[in-house]
């Protein structure tokens, strides 16, 4: 029979399991304290797994037809999730997942990095998938995340998902991969190139969820290594933290501040601003050209205002108009320079 001190100890675990998923409470633990598992080893028959078996050094590897599923006891609120890892595109008929999830209730919410035979698709599902967004996102990771460590950051926001991946020096200015808009009353199109990926899904996401990694068939390892600092993490957040876009030319990494128009109109990568009440542009050109603020809607872009632009002179515009995304579309007037021209949500 175990004594009261055990008792205590096994209720102090299953507690801090329940709180929080740092590094600080796993040392000296077992796995399973903070994680539970389902398995397939047959494929078909789910049976519990011993979080241990999987994620003592390096998650995986599989083969054949198991499957495992590790979820983290808490589901968190608005959460922020951080899996320092490789991850590797699994092998044909095979599957792997990353992000956050509704306990095994996909069809009521996941936020994922999803990997297939081909591509790696950042997707937001929720109400049995009968509507829901799904971005190729294969070009826009590390060109070797099969082979080296990366930061892959998972956040869930009262309007929108977002993907990070941070660690690698071509991106390390905008590690913002992918954002998906949630709860929108009509569908927006897909964007799946630099700077980052954008679409929109009509379905609202849950706002509690658990921390997921999932593996399907024979896939190689993830390479998460829960006994170093920092390889896994999640935790609440902020149900809509501030964000800064710097405007970029529409699907390419060339940012409009410091640029020469060369007197070519020039359209940016659209901003994602819905559910934030600030959406104040600065922009600054060293020429009087023409600006105009579109926003998406009714199927289509709408210019909603044309503030007068002064050479040289900051221009503070706030957008006020409840639109899905944003985006600006400059005239100039020679072949004058944007010197800056940033959006600030708050």
């Amino acid at each position: 029979m175990a004594t009261i001190l055990e008792l205590q100890v096994a209720q102090r675990e299953v507690d801090d399991g329940l709180q929080s998923i740092t590094f600080e409470h796993r040392i000296g633990r077992s796995l399973n304290n903070f994680f539970v598992a389902r398995q397939y080893l047959d494929g078909a028959t789910p049976t519990k797994a011993d979080v241990d078996d999987y994620w003592a050094t390096a998650f995986g590897p599989l083969t054949g037809s198991n499957i495992v599923a590790v979820y983290s006891r808490k589901a968190f609120n608005y959460p922020l999730m951080c899996a320092y890892t490789t991850i590797t595109v699994p092998v044909a008929g095979a599957g792997s997942w990353i992000g956050l999830e509704n306990g095994a209730q996909g069809y009521s919410g996941r936020v994922s990095l999803q990997g297939t035979a081909t591509q790696w698709l950042f997707d937001c599902r929720t109400l049995g998938h009968s509507a829901y967004a799904s971005l190729d996102v294969t070009s826009l990771l590390p060109a070797s995340y099969g082979t080296s460590t990366y930061n892959y950051i998972f956040k869930l926001n009262k309007c929108n998902a977002e993907l990070f991946i941070s660690g690698l020096a071509a991106n390390q200015a905008r590690p913002l991969r992918a954002i998906i808009l949630h709860g929108l009353n009509e569908i927006i199109p897909e964007w799946e190139a630099e700077p980052y990926a954008l679409g929109g899904s009509v379905c609202p996401m849950p706002s509690r969820m658990n921390s997921l990694i999932e593996l399907n068939g024979a896939v190689s390892s993830f390479g998460c290594n829960m006994s170093t600092l920092n390889s896994y993490t999640c935790q609440d957040g902020d149900p809509l933290p501030p964000r800064q876009y710097q405007a970029y030319s529409e699907n390419t990494s060339t940012k409009w501040q410091a640029l020469a128009t060369g007197g070519t109109t020039k359209t940016s990568h659209p901003v994602p601003v819905w559910g934030y009440q600030t959406k104040t542009l600065l922009f600054i050109a060293d020429a009087a050209g023409t600006l105009s603020v579109q926003g998406y809607t009714g199927g289509a872009w709408r210019t909603i205002a044309t503030p007068t632009v002064v050479g040289n002179t900051l221009l503070q515009y706030d957008l006020t108009a409840e639109v899905p995304i944003a985006r600006l579309v400059y005239e100039p007037l020679n072949g004058d320079t944007i010197t800056a021209a940033n959006w600030y949500l708050s």
